[in-house]
């Protein structure tokens, strides 16, 4: 008789996976060194997220203050960038394991544009007008898609394979830059 498997988080259908241009992993499998995500990726993928997400959520870099309230964040540069005008503070809110206190907007086609109009890159938080830690994308209630602008990733959770297919195939450096984590190691798509 054997022992049954650990349950997975996810149906065997949906995977973890990362979006990381040009890595290079060390001889024992660990991510070494990466590549910088273009900054045409909002653009690359704006026809992906309208018609997938329905809340965007960002996390708080030190252009907002901690503890800021809803109206504080839809005076920063984020919120006028994408024209937001309603949020909802969602603080200690758990993804993969870490905490974030995020701003939770709604997300819909013409946000997916605006986003695509500014450059990935902008959104760290060493620019003052654009600054996000995390930029998070809601599906059904769920986080299935954090960006750390910071690290230069994009991280899927429980997604379909072909989602993935599809992000592969919205920019040329994507192609293969897509890797399913499996027992804590990444693997190419």
């Amino acid at each position: 008789m054997t022992a049954n498997p650990p349950p997975s988080r996810a149906p065997a259908w949906q995977v973890d996976a990362t979006l990381i241009v040009d890595a290079v992993f060390e001889s024992d499998g660990r991510l070494h060194a990466w590549a910088r995500l273009p900054d045409a990726t909002w653009r690359a993928l704006a026809p992906l997220l309208a018609g997938r997400y329905d809340r965007i959520g960002f996390g708080l870099g030190f252009g907002i203050r901690l503890g800021a309230g809803s109206e504080d964040f839809l005076r920063s540069g984020i919120a006028r960038t994408l024209e937001l005008d309603a949020a909802q503070a969602l603080p200690a809110t758990q993804i993969d394991g870490e905490r974030y206190d995020l701003q939770v907007c709604g997300f819909n086609a013409y946000t997916a544009y605006l986003l695509g109009r500014t450059g990935f890159n902008r959104w760290h938080s060493t620019d003052p007008e654009l600054c996000a830690d995390e930029l998070c994308f809601f599906r059904e209630g769920r986080i299935e898609l954090l960006a750390q602008p910071w690290n230069s990733m994009l991280r899927l959770f429980s997604v379909e394979h072909r989602l993935l297919q599809d992000i592969e195939a919205a920019h040329p450096r994507f192609a293969g830059a897509v890797y399913v984590s499996e027992n804590g190691r990444l693997r190419g798509v």
